[in-house]
């Protein structure tokens, strides 16, 4: 089975639900390891990551891109805030399809 398999079905078997735990928690191995995951989610299928965004915001839950936001902006570990970095890069990567990412970035509420 591929990863992109892999991830996808995981995905509907709630792996989403877990970053709302483990990007906030106070023990930083807990926090690599989520940004790890994260990580290999994206590296493999980004749109996934986007399409879970999109469907949190339809649906008026809290997503998960303005969790990832926040905890770069709370994060004093610089190499966990670098991970934060590049998974908000690879999240608003231009090089996949522009509508998905047009419609992901129209419908993140303003702060």
């Amino acid at each position: 089975m591929h990863f992109f398999s892999v991830f996808r079905s995981l995905a509907q078997h709630g792996l989403f639900s877990i970053f709302n735990y483990t990007l906030q928690n106070p023990d930083i191995s807990i926090r690599i390891a989520a940004n790890a995951i994260m990580s290999a989610m994206l590296d493999r299928d980004s749109s996934l990551v986007r399409s879970h965004c999109i469907a949190q915001t339809k649906r008026g839950d809290s997503c998960l891109f303005e969790l990832i936001i926040d905890q770069f902006v709370k994060e004093n570990d610089s190499g966990i805030r670098s991970q934060l970095a590049d998974i908000i890069k690879v999240t608003l990567n231009m090089g996949d399809t522009q509508n998905e990412v047009n419609l992901f970035i129209k419908l993140q509420p303003a702060h």
